[in-house]
């Protein structure tokens, strides 16, 4: 239809040179591909991205304007033009150049050797079409190779020996009828096509033709100049075809467990990366595959990998960015990490290796770490949990002493921790991984002006405390009595082994009249947090303005075990010394504050044992630079404001504990505090079950 106006197109295109150094006149230095992030600045409005061997990443963007109103017809009809850029790996524009390529935006870019290849749209007044051109980077002469008429859109583009093969989707594609497999949530076929042409005929000559795969979604190219083909089967879900070009075959290579398609494939080392879940992810072919890097990715367009980086354009960053991962991309099988039901939310470190979480409740977890089954390879536990002290001392666990950078990071942790690590044989039985202390917050003038430390209370005091406050001002500040029971079965188990004492008596008949006078508090959770008039909202990452300061409560206490809540709330806090910090008052100067620790131990029977021992390797030299961790002994890698200062004081003189079988004691101090049970009785039968429990 010649009538018929698709684009308004005015610009005639030109080539203009900038100021900057040519690209080819750049000495070509080493560079080491470390794993902090790196932005390029000035990249905000790129269209797409391509890295050639070197390391030189190019950016187009698409200048042409369309203005409203612009009539064209056949004699005006002209290409767009595209700003082009290149930048060197310390970030340095060495050229400018804007080129006239196709009649819209670029929306495949690749480098090889001293080419670019760039798939436009390229469109007349009857039709429209994507188009393969070639820019040549040392005279930036461009050079149309061929038209898919047959697509609407062209997704991705490998060339291999003597054809350029693309996958992307059909205009009148084939009507196909699938069901979901099983393990598959989502998936949809929109007439997706692999196809290849020959490189070397006339542009006019190209054929395109199409390989029988049914439902691809990508292709990456591998080194053996192969086809690598992600695809989706109702029988197997997703997975891989490997076209062989010489031998015109195909064959199954692996299947992958992703319930949605992954998408952007890239060839890397090794095997290839692609993205999902927000990160990007190694894999190989047959299914093995671990994430590179711990933080969230949000990218636009495939990544690109070259002399050790991934380079990609970042959504939400609004830039292009960069990050080493080479040293992270790694051949493993996956490593099985043993968790209860308590810690199913956490994220496991997975730098380069396919970790598979394995939940179980508490019971079950006992045992098959008790059992060392050869198919879990480690487990995490919290010394929260009622089945740690068991699992500590029956000894299930490898020494890790000779396993490089563990007692490294060991030696970098608080003395206590370092201590808590290893058995009384020597052995390092495992690796701390977080660390939570209770803390108790209060308004810093205020308690000045009423004279109220509570950094000199004993804990007896504390009680009467909490009770003055519950019943005469609760609005003041709130603590669960949850977690005041738990502080005391840590504090007192770290002195006493036995519950026949005066002492406890004492705090025993306390907390009762404390459950008599004011119930359970505000809540049966082991934190509660309230103000009077302003509730600090954490999740927040704003810092209080002085109005929302002023708005604190006058006075307030806060029990606070989460040392990631802490941090949290420090930012929302920023340089105001308002909020002050201390340990939760002792039954006994004895001992420090007593906290709570999250570890990781290896199953000395695992079946791949070389495998979980340098994921531990590289888990400690990743440890051992995190700051804000309170695991760490150097005051240096926490920020410098008086609310985190304050906390570190806290952490580091700590203790940890680990908890019994709740049967022991938790159940039927409970029955007591709730009157189901009188004093003498509980104290009778929980020393007749700790006996029992410690084999005495």
């Amino acid at each position: 239809m010649k009538n018929k106006i698709f684009f308004c197109f005015f610009i005639v295109g030109m080539l203009l040179f900038g100021a900057c150094q040519r690209k080819e006149e750049i000495e070509i230095k080493p560079f080491e591909a470390t794993t902090d992030l790196f932005f390029y600045e000035g990249t905000e409005d790129v269209d797409v991205i391509a890295v050639d061997e070197e390391g030189y990443l190019y950016t187009a963007t698409c200048i042409t304007e369309i203005k409203e109103g612009d009539m064209i017809d056949e004699n005006t009809y002209q290409p767009f033009i595209q700003q082009f850029k290149v930048y060197d790996l310390e970030g340095n524009c060495v050229k400018e150049v804007e080129v006239a390529v196709g009649n819209g935006d670029i929306n495949f870019l690749t480098a090889k050797g001293e080419v670019l290849y760039c798939i436009v749209m390229k469109s007349d007044l009857a039709s429209y079409m994507p188009t393969l051109y070639t820019i040549h980077t040392k005279t930036w002469e461009v050079t149309e190779v061929c038209g898919f008429e047959d697509y609407i859109l062209i997704s991705n583009f490998v060339e291999i020996e003597d054809y350029f093969y693309v996958i992307g989707t059909l205009k009148e594609p084939e009507e196909k009828t699938y069901e979901l497999h099983p393990n598959v949530i989502s998936y949809t076929y929109l007439g997706e096509a692999v196809g290849r042409v020959k490189v070397g005929e006339e542009s006019s000559d190209k054929e395109v033709e199409l390989l029988s795969v049914d439902f691809p979604i990508d292709i990456v190219g591998t080194k053996d100049n192969t086809i690598l083909i992600y695809h989706y089967s109702e029988e197997n879900g997703f997975g891989f075809l490997e076209f062989h070009p010489k031998e015109e075959s195909l064959e199954v290579v692996g299947w992958k467990e992703s319930n949605v398609p992954d998408s952007f494939f890239t060839m890397c080392e090794k095997g290839f990366l692609f993205y999902k879940e927000r990160g990007i992810f190694f894999g190989v072919a047959e299914g093995v595959e671990g994430k590179i890097s711990s933080k969230d990715i949000f990218v636009k367009d495939a990544p690109t990998y070259q002399r050790g980086f991934l380079f990609y354009m970042n959504v939400l960053g609004g830039c292009v960015e960069r990050i080493g991962v080479a040293d992270l991309i790694k051949e493993n099988t996956p490593i099985h990490l043993l968790m209860h039901d308590e810690n199913m939310a956490y994220t496991p470190y997975d730098s380069g290796y396919q970790v598979k979480k394995i939940v179980l409740e508490e019971e079950q977890y006992a045992l098959k770490v008790l059992a060392q089954d050869s198919d879990m390879d480690m487990y995490l536990l919290n010394s929260r949990s009622f089945v740690s002290y068991n699992l500590k001392e029956k000894g299930a666990f490898y020494a890790l002493n000779e396993v490089e950078g563990v007692q490294e990071y060991l030696d970098a942790c608080f003395p206590y921790i370092k201590e808590i690590a290893q058995n009384e044989e020597g052995d390092i039985w495992m690796i701390p991984i977080g660390i939570a202390v209770p803390t108790l917050m209060y308004h810093r003038e205020y308690c000045e002006l009423e004279e109220t430390d509570l950094s000199q209370m004993n804990f007896q005091q504390f009680l009467s405390f909490i009770e003055q406050i519950e019943t005469e001002n609760p609005n003041q500040g709130s603590i669960s009595l949850l977690a005041v029971i738990e502080e005391l079965f840590k504090q007192y188990l770290s002195v006493y082994e036995s519950f026949d004492t005066d002492i406890f008596r004492v705090y025993a008949s306390q907390i009762r009249t404390l459950y008599e006078k004011c119930g359970r508090f505000v809540s049966d959770l082991p934190t509660k947090i309230v103000q009077v008039k302003f509730k600090l909202d954490l999740d927040e990452e704003t810092y209080l303005t002085p109005e929302e300061l002023a708005q604190v409560a006058p006075f307030f206490y806060e029990y606070n075990l989460y040392s990631s809540s802490l941090f949290s709330y420090s930012d929302r806090l920023g340089n105001s010394d308002l909020v002050g910090v201390t340990g939760v008052p002792k039954i006994t100067e004895e001992i420090g504050n007593v906290g709570l620790l999250t570890f990781l131990a290896v199953n000395p029977k695992s079946e791949n044992l070389d495998v979980a021992l340098a994921y531990i390797s590289d888990f400690c030299k990743y440890m051992i630079t995190q700051k804000d961790t309170f695991l760490l002994d150097d005051i240096s890698m926490y920020t410098d404001i008086p609310f985190i200062k304050e906390c570190y004081e806290v952490y580091k003189d700590g203790t940890v504990f680990f908890h019994m079988d709740g049967e022991v004691y938790w159940n039927l101090f409970w029955d007591y505090v709730e009157g189901k049970l009188e004093l003498e009785e509980m104290i009778t039968e929980i020393e007749r079950r700790r006996l029992v429990y410690m084999g005495e």
